[in-house]
């Protein structure tokens, strides 16, 4: 490579790295209590069926001694209508969701969880764990079980575009999924988010009486993995020119 080939990637690589550095979280500050180790749910406000506790079952917490347990127990969940104001979304956001003969006004219901007040900028992105428990019949539509997580600017609708699933009974086949890590999309703009995370049960009228539950853990905003790779890139280069210098 020519001298100034390499400085010029050199340059472009420090010009990213500053750009990333001020425009995205480098230094975000995690949500308050985000591996819910306080053994309580607040700040997080819940609807439905929701708690904080070690073990679930056989289920280890992820990360430390607490995860969040969001559950559907029996005549607790709250409707689909509920669940969408609950989380700022458009009424009919989570209709995808809702397979159950009865429709919104049947016996499919949810419980969901909550944070806002997430600052975040340009380029961040959210990790977090989840292990979902579903014991609805994959092979049955109206006893589909779905976990989801919503993510959107706080004080706008989220809508369905907002909303993403984590699993399912179909996909789960009605295993316990483990805990397993997912990373956000890059948010495309800064400001405060709402987070949310919802379990809902399609049940059939004086059927299946079962419930599904979902466990989160170590919900943790991060630099996009674009800008991280820059950083590193630059510090990379910075070492490199450094020993030819030397």
């Amino acid at each position: 490579m020519h001298r100034s080939e390499g400085i010029m990637k050199l340059r472009l690589a420090f010009l990213i790295a500053i750009v990333c550095a001020f425009s995205t979280g480098a230094y975000a500050t995690p949500p308050a209590n985000p591996g819910f180790e306080t053994g309580t749910l607040p700040p997080w406000t819940g609807v439905g069926v929701t708690s904080v506790g070690g073990t679930f079952g056989t289920e280890a917490p992820e990360e430390g001694n607490f995860q969040a347990v969001i559950q559907t127990t029996d005549n607790l969940t709250v409707s689909q209508t509920s669940l969408e104001g609950f989380l700022g979304l458009q009424a009919g956001s989570l209709t995808g969701f809702n397979s159950s003969p009865g429709g919104i006004s049947g016996n499919a219901g949810g419980s969901a969880i909550k944070q806002i007040a997430i600052n975040l900028q340009v380029g961040d992105v959210i990790t977090f764990w989840w292990n979902f428990l579903p014991v609805g019949s994959p092979s049955s539509a109206a006893q589909n079980d779905i976990a989801f997580y919503t993510l959107h600017l706080d004080g706008s609708t989220g809508t369905a575009a907002n909303v993403f699933a984590l699993s399912s009974s179909t996909l789960s086949g009605g295993s316990t999924t483990g805990y397993q890590q997912r990373i956000s999309a890059p948010v495309a703009q800064a400001g405060t988010y709402l987070i949310g995370f919802g379990v809902f049960d399609n049940y059939d009228n004086g059927g299946n009486q079962l419930r599904p539950d979902l466990l989160i853990d170590a919900v943790i905003p991060e630099p996009s993995s674009f800008c991280l790779f820059a950083l590193g890139l630059a510090a990379a280069g910075a070492f490199s020119w450094r020993k030819r210098t030397v």
